[in-house]
């Protein structure tokens, strides 16, 4: 009898696991299974005549797993041309795809979207080459830029453009979509079930310490969180009154700040720098309540050991609590926030779908996240007061290497990709950000990028915290 208790908690804790991953596995589903991609298109820049009879091939790695259409902006040089154009997909080997057409077909300005009838499967990192022939003189544009709403930006060759062997500059201005298998969810039930498992396992270890009386760093976590959570709940309370005791608004101020700060982007951005990007309200406020939130916790956390020297010397209690405490309370704010950005989206007509069951996840991953920064410099602080200016120069830095108020199609190629890409922020942006415009499920990669950097950033905050906090007296 005396196991029942735990019995009962481990019966809980499946029933629960079991839930939450079929849950979670109905809201993926659709969107994991497959996933469109394209090629980015170039800008118009030069336009080439090319006679009857010339061969125009164009060489590009398309990055996907299958391409399912094409778009050209190719024209015939008479408008009232008759005659067909022969189109053509080929590996270095081998052709894989061929149709004609008649030349009517072509639209008489911008793009012609040319569907396949059966997608085309690639291997790995293949390279493919375009071919076009026609027996009618042909208009086809091309150019080295991406347009990115009032300015150009220059691209990389995507591949070797000719005709008739004879090098061309620049890209075909072209649209090539397709599909992703690699984020498949046929291999999110294998890895749920050995989670699963290693989870069941590790509660069976931590319960059979329990009761034969061994220590081990979860079973102290547990007794300390457990000891310890109604102070933690009194300081959580005590940090969210104090922030707006002298305030006129109050709270109200965790939902104001947030969309103020989205009105003042869009004026600026709809009128002196004006943004391509759609639905620019709910594109703003996304970030903006992320980068507020990770700002405001990360900087009150930092705070945490120094402004409370006084109870520290007085009173021995886990150190750890004092910056957690200040992270839990932002996560208040971020709360509120939250539910402004689903108003925002109401109104804007943004698509509400399954996938916003996901945004409480990301919100989790994010608060861990910024709780093992928090603790970091509340413990580098106590020994180098410098840090707070450091700090806030960092954030000016990271506001302007995230994607908040610009849109992610200016980054520069290349490694300016990579250093972006890095950013923690980025993945947590772009994953609420796939909710919040498309009401898609954010890609794996986003999901496994946004665990990695949580789980990351509490095990290396934890492990500084620990190996610092016996030191902090000396310093305060």
């Amino acid at each position: 009898m005396e196991h029942s208790p735990f019995v009962r908690r481990l019966l809980q804790g499946v029933l629960i696991f079991l839930g939450l991953t079929a849950l979670f596995f109905w809201v993926v589903h659709d969107d994991w299974s497959e996933t469109a991609v394209s090629l980015p298109s170039v800008t118009r820049g030069d336009i080439v005549s090319a006679p009857a009879g010339a061969s125009v091939y164009q060489s590009f790695s398309p990055g996907m797993d299958a391409v399912t259409s094409l778009a050209l902006d190719v024209h015939p040089l008479s408008a009232n041309a008759e005659g067909t154009i022969h189109l053509s997909l080929a590996v270095p080997d081998k052709m894989i795809w061929e149709k004609d057409i008649p030349v009517s077909m072509l639209s008489e300005n911008g793009m012609t979207a040319i569907p396949l009838e059966q997608a085309v499967t690639l291997s790995s990192g293949s390279s493919l080459t375009l071919g076009i022939l026609s027996d009618v003189d042909l208009l086809l544009w091309h150019g080295n830029s991406q347009n990115t709403g009032r300015i150009d930006i220059p691209v990389e060759n995507i591949g070797q453009l000719s005709m008739d062997s004879v090098p061309l500059n620049g890209n075909l201005v072209m649209l090539v979509e397709g599909k992703h298998y690699l984020q498949s969810a046929r291999f999110y039930l294998p890895v749920m079930f050995c989670l699963g498992a290693a989870l069941l396992a590790l509660s069976l270890y931590v319960h059979a310490c329990s009761v034969h009386g061994h220590s081990n760093l979860i079973l102290r976590i547990l007794q300390t969180a457990r000891r310890y959570r109604f102070l933690l709940k009194t300081l959580v309370a005590r940090d969210f009154k104090i922030k707006y005791r002298s305030s006129l608004l109050g709270f109200v101020w965790s939902g104001l700040h947030p969309l103020m700060m989205m009105g003042l982007y869009y004026i600026v951005f709809s009128t002196i720098f004006r943004s391509s990007v759609k639905n620019f309200p709910v594109y703003l406020i996304t970030g903006i309540v992320i980068f507020n939130y990770f700002g405001d916790a990360t900087t009150l956390g930092m705070q945490a050991i120094i402004g409370n020297a006084g109870l520290i010397n007085k009173v021995y209690l886990p150190k750890y609590i004092y910056p957690l405490s200040k992270t839990v309370s932002s996560s208040l704010n971020l709360g509120i926030s939250t539910i402004v950005l689903l108003l925002v989206m109401l109104f804007s007509g943004a698509p509400f779908g399954k996938a916003l069951l996901l945004i409480p996840v990301f919100l989790v991953l994010l608060i861990l996240f910024c709780s093992g920064i928090a603790m970091i410099l509340s413990a580098w602080i106590v020994f180098f007061r410098d840090v707070q200016f450091l700090w806030s120069v960092a954030l000016t830095a990271l506001n302007f290497f995230t994607p908040i108020f610009y849109a992610e199609s200016i980054i520069p190629h290349g490694w300016w990709t990579t250093v972006f890409h890095a950013n923690p922020l980025y993945q947590f942006i772009t994953a609420m950000r796939r909710i919040t415009l498309e009401g898609l499920a954010p890609l794996p990669v986003n999901l496994i990028c946004c665990i990695a950097w949580s789980v990351f950033s509490i095990g290396l905050g934890l492990w500084i915290f620990k190996k610092h906090q016996d030191q902090f007296v000396l310093y305060l």
